[in-house]
């Protein structure tokens, strides 16, 4: 119970990289990545340069890397600003990573700096920053602070969801930000006792004009880009706890999960991998295969129509060796 219960807060710190795919052979064996601490929560598919890009913990200071098929590792953005990266998303239009930053004090009972939490993007050529945008402002008195997972737009502009408040925050291009919704309906009810407002998790963004937007404990809901308010909760028929999600297209999405009620069975809820599919534009969805695995398996990317899930062994801060598992899960994989 205890078990689960630090996984599901787990869930609630992580975020749905949508990786680009590339047209080279690609390795079903698991990269095996060796630095200590590295404690990878986000993972995107660079389809320019063929490798990941990862975030990292604490112990790294939120530093990003890249890291090749054959598991080496190279330092990418070491930034006194970043703390601990969460979500992770290429922009491709502005050739941009952008990079949630998070402050671990929350997690261990301190006293959080809100002026920390924000979202960065780094020019994917020089690596230089250029902006990071605070949401400290926009926290209404009593609640938290929790930003998690990011997206883009068409236009460029991102999408970061807070997992300790119904809110999703909107970025331009230049990094200027403002309130995109704020809705008790994006609330969710897990933790009451002691965190009543986690919330959303993973999120990402579909062409025809919307996002799809995690809420714990198990819905998924879509969200118009022109008229927000316009939310509908997506109809699943089982209940799916996601963490990271990606749009493999535009009738798919593969997502890391936990399968099983876990507002009243939290020991039965099992890790897996799961594919989505919909053929009514997002009103509803069935699960055409699930893959269950080991270890939580936080993130998502995809190459060449082949999943890879990040594996941050959160519990474990000091570990050594970290893995991107290929998931065998798409029917032609």
């Amino acid at each position: 119970m205890i078990r689960k219960l630090l996984v599901l807060l787990t869930l609630c710190i992580s975020l749905i990289p949508v990786a680009a795919q590339s047209s080279e052979e690609v390795s079903l064996e698991p990269i095996f990545i060796e630095y200590q601490g590295l404690m990878p929560e986000g993972i995107e598919y660079d389809v320019s340069n063929d490798r990941f890009i990862l975030g990292s913990g604490a112990i790294t200071s939120g530093s990003i890397f890249s890291v090749e098929f054959d598991g080496s590792i190279s330092l990418l953005v070491e930034d006194e600003d970043l703390s601990m990266t969460l979500g992770v998303h290429i922009d491709q239009l502005n050739n941009r990573l952008l990079a949630v930053n998070f402050d671990p004090a929350l997690m261990m009972g301190q006293t959080a700096d809100l002026s920390s939490m924000g979202l960065a993007a780094y020019d994917m050529e020089t690596w230089e920053r250029i902006y990071f945008t605070s949401f400290a402002s926009f926290v209404k008195e009593g609640s938290g602070l929790l930003p998690n997972d990011v997206t883009v737009d068409s236009d460029g502009n991102a999408y970061v969801t807070d997992s300790a408040s119904p809110t999703i925050y909107k970025i331009d291009a230049d990094g200027n930000a403002s309130i995109f919704i704020r809705d008790n309906r994006l609330q969710s009810p897990i933790f009451n006792e002691q965190a009543p407002a986690i919330a959303m998790n993973g999120i990402d963004y579909h062409p025809d004009g919307y996002l799809l937007v995690a809420v714990l404990p198990g819905d998924l809901y879509r969200i118009p880009i022109t008229n927000p308010e316009n939310l509908t909760k997506i109809e699943i028929g089982i209940s799916v706890s996601i963490d990271g999600m990606v749009l493999v297209d535009e009738q798919t999405v593969v997502a890391a999960a936990l399968l099983g009620d876990v507002m009243t069975s939290p020991d039965d809820a099992e890790f897996h991998v799961v594919q989505l599919f919909s053929d009514d534009d997002w009103e509803t969805a069935t699960i055409e295969n699930q893959v269950p695995v080991d270890e939580a398996v936080t993130t998502l990317a995809v190459k060449d129509n082949v999943i890879y899930g990040i594996q941050p062994q959160f519990t474990n801060p000091m570990n050594e060796i970290y893995t991107i598992r290929p998931i065998p899960i798409l029917s032609d994989q």
